[in-house]
């Protein structure tokens, strides 16, 4: 009875690691397809820079700031992925912790 719980539970962790570990080639896929990600970025900053005017100044900054840290994790992920041959960041990831953190999230 206990070796069958066992096994439960282990089949069930495994169950659950293999799903994120899809979800997250699902989202590094997504992340990959740059031509898509490019023309929506630049239609992004037509976008707020013609609604500058309604926002306030520290708003802006901090969505500039925002994309900036994403374009370096994206970075950071593709160089990642050129080393490993995975984008499977683990979490934590001694090398670079706040990769770790980013992808996870």
């Amino acid at each position: 009875s206990s070796s069958l719980l066992l096994s439960s539970s282990n089949h069930h962790y495994q169950f659950k690691r293999r799903r994120k570990q899809e979800r997250a080639t699902a989202t590094i896929s997504t992340l990959f397809s740059t031509k898509e990600r490019s023309s929506s970025s630049s239609t992004t900053s037509t976008t707020s820079s013609s609604s500058s005017s309604i926002t306030s100044p520290s708003s802006s900054r901090r969505q500039q700031h925002s994309e900036q840290l994403f374009q370096q994790r994206l970075s950071e992920l593709r160089t990642f992925r050129s080393q490993h041959g995975h984008g499977s960041i683990p979490n934590p990831y001694k090398e670079n912790p706040s990769l770790g953190i980013w992808a996870a999230n």
